[in-house]
């Protein structure tokens, strides 16, 4: 990796930071120690020293301090200056970088909130038909069948989903609203007939977890019908395949 890469590295940490920031800011907990209420050290800046330098406990009650904000700084450090050897210092990179940042982010909302935020999710989608309009020509009529094609498929499972919790007295949905926006977003950065590939491959992931949860949960007696999950991380798998490959 050339010298100019490696000085990527600390813009990619500090990526990582905003995201912790935001996902921090959009949580109930916030960045507090969900044991003793202490701030936590690895809620904000520089998560990755502030867990070396703390051992990986809080400062308060020695309580392990959440891997998420390492995880995500580490991801943005190696991920973002390998896209740009790969992709180079071009405007498409750039927009490439953002919308893995943004599915990066969405997937942590999803895991630890079990929502995708509006907040995010609405720039997310002004952000990708801006990308879809400054792209080589073509692409924006790519972008927006995509788009068009994942929104109309995932609002019928979404219906679909409502109709059935209705049916049997249930009152969540296999999908919430925010899926069928996210789905909206990979359809517009992934572009026809990339869209089919993601939904396809996102699809299939998260089935694959849920038999793995089912059974697991049946072993250890814990399964109970209507059991849910979050599905954004794996609606952002398929797209992120997709998009890098």
């Amino acid at each position: 990796m050339s010298f100019g890469l490696w000085l990527l590295v600390p813009l990619a940490l500090l990526v990582g930071v905003a995201l912790n920031l935001i996902a921090d800011r959009l949580s109930p907990r916030g960045v507090t120690c969900s044991y003793c209420g202490r701030r936590r050290d690895c809620g904000g800046a520089w998560a990755v020293f502030a867990y070396l330098r703390r051992r990986g406990r809080c400062a308060g009650c020695a309580a392990p301090l959440p891997l998420r904000p390492v995880l995500v700084e580490l991801i943005c450090a190696v991920g973002l200056p390998l896209l740009w050897r790969h992709e180079g210092l071009t405007l498409q990179a750039a927009f490439l970088a953002a919308y893995l940042f943004v599915l990066l982010l969405l997937s942590v909302t999803d895991l630890e909130q079990r929502r995708i935020p509006n907040e995010v999710i609405f720039p997310a989608l002004v952000l990708a038909l801006i990308g879809a309009f400054v792209q080589p020509p073509g692409d924006w009529q790519s972008a927006l069948l995509g788009g068009t094609a994942a929104l109309a498929f995932f609002s019928l499972l979404y219906w679909l989903g409502l109709w059935f919790a209705m049916l049997l007295r249930r009152r969540v949905s296999a999908l919430g609203a925010g899926d069928v926006k996210l789905a909206a977003f990979v359809g517009l950065v992934t572009g026809w007939p990339g869209v089919v590939v993601a939904l396809g491959l996102g699809i299939l992931t998260g089935a694959i977890a849920a038999l793995v949860l089912i059974l697991e949960r049946h072993r250890h007696g814990e399964y109970r019908p209507g059991q849910t999950m979050p599905y954004g991380p794996f609606l952002a798998i398929g797209a992120a395949l997709v998009l890098l490959l």
